[in-house]
Parts: structure tokens; sequence; C-alpha cells
């Protein structure tokens, strides 16, 4: 009645959502709207419509769901190109190129603010900024010349108590996307690749050095 009123008297419409249930216990979203309708003659009247949206209501929130799941898709592939560009850059040094990688997994993810990473390779360890352990993680081998060598992780870092994951099993990997284990296994597929690369790239160099060795000393 006060709504009523308060469009009567300042011409303002009002357009409310709400949810209703049928008989038959299907859902609809409906659309009412209460304007204000003056014939001309100086009558005014409160007039009242109602629409069922559920199917525009449906299509966009699918519309939704797709648009955040393509951000995520761009912003995997980003971190896919950047985590390429800097294994060229820092090809020859291990150390930068791991430390770097570990920098970019958080902003990988779907929450960034609350996800840190770490590569562990040959025992020495690589984390992102403000890394903290926690029992909610991701994680893949990293593989160099068909030898685990390492791992890559993802842990969530939860700091509000009334979070609702706190209410799931840590070892749970709730929170994460499945798309992000995918991720996470791209990025230590990557890494394993160039590191195998380098190991190659470098044998090449200690054969080279040998033969020139060895031809020395023939002359």
């Amino acid at each position: 009645r006060d709504m009523e009123r308060m469009v009567f008297e300042t011409g303002k419409p009002n357009v409310n959502t709400e949810r209703y249930t049928d008989p038959s216990g299907i859902e609809h979203t409906m659309s009412t709207k209460k304007a204000v309708f003056d014939d001309g003659s100086g009558n005014r009247y409160l007039v009242g419509t109602i629409r069922d949206i559920t199917e525009l209501e449906d299509t966009k929130r699918a519309l939704e769901g797709r648009t955040h799941d393509l951000g995520e898709r761009v912003k995997e592939l980003r971190s896919l190109f950047a985590l390429s560009n800097l294994v060229v850059q820092n090809e020859f040094d291990v150390p930068a190129t791991l430390q770097a990688a570990a920098e970019l997994i958080p902003p990988a993810f779907q929450s960034p603010d609350i996800t840190v990473g770490r590569i562990v390779f040959d025992g020495a360890t690589y984390t992102s900024d403000g890394f903290r352990e926690t029992p909610r993680v991701l994680s893949s081998d990293m593989i160099v010349d068909g030898v685990v060598r390492g791992r890559i992780e993802a842990f969530l870092v939860l700091e509000d108590p009334d979070d609702p994951l706190d209410d799931i099993p840590p070892e749970s990997t709730a929170g994460f996307l499945n798309e992000e284990q995918d991720l996470l296994d791209e990025f230590a597929r990557r890494l394993g690749l160039a590191l195998t690369r380098l190991n190659a790239h470098r044998a090449l160099g200690d054969s080279e050095k040998r033969l020139r060795s060895n031809l020395l000393r023939t002359v």
C-alpha cells in the first residue's frame, strides 16, 4: 500500500521482479509494474501490469554465464602467452623463469586475490607474492626428459571465517574450476618442455666442446 501511495503521489512508475512457483511446482520470474494513468480529464488511476519474464531472465543468466566463462578463457590464454614469452626471454636462466612463472599463477585463476602459487623444482622453491600453504591445493607434476623433477601448485588462501568454502572438507578442490586444473597441467607441461629443450641445448653444447677438445688434441 505504501508503494502504491508513493507511485500515485509522485507519478513515478515502480517496477519489481519477483519469483513465483505455480501449482505444478514450476518456478517463474514475474515483472510487476505500477504506474499512474491520466485519462486527460483530470482523472488519475493506478494501473498495474504483470509479465512473465522467465524466458528472458533465463536467457540473460545464460548469456552472463557464457560471458564470464569467455572472460576466464581469455585470462587463461593471456597467462599461457605470458608464460611462453618469459620462457623465451629467460631461456638460460632457470631460477628467473620459474620465479616469474610462479608469479603468473594467481592472475590466471578465477579468484586471484585469494590464490597463491608455488613451483618446486630439483629441491628449489619459487613462490608468488604473499605465499602461504593451505590445505586447498591443485597440483601438477613437472616432467623433464621423462622424469618428474618437480611440481607446480595453486593454493586458495581463505581469510573470511564466514566463507562458505570453510564448510567443505579441506582436501576438496572446491573453489577451483575444473578448467583451472587443466590450466595448471598446461603450465607444468610447457615448463617441462622448456626445461627439456634447455637440457638438450646444454647437452649439445657440452658435446661440441668435447668434440673441439678432441680435435685440438689430435692436431
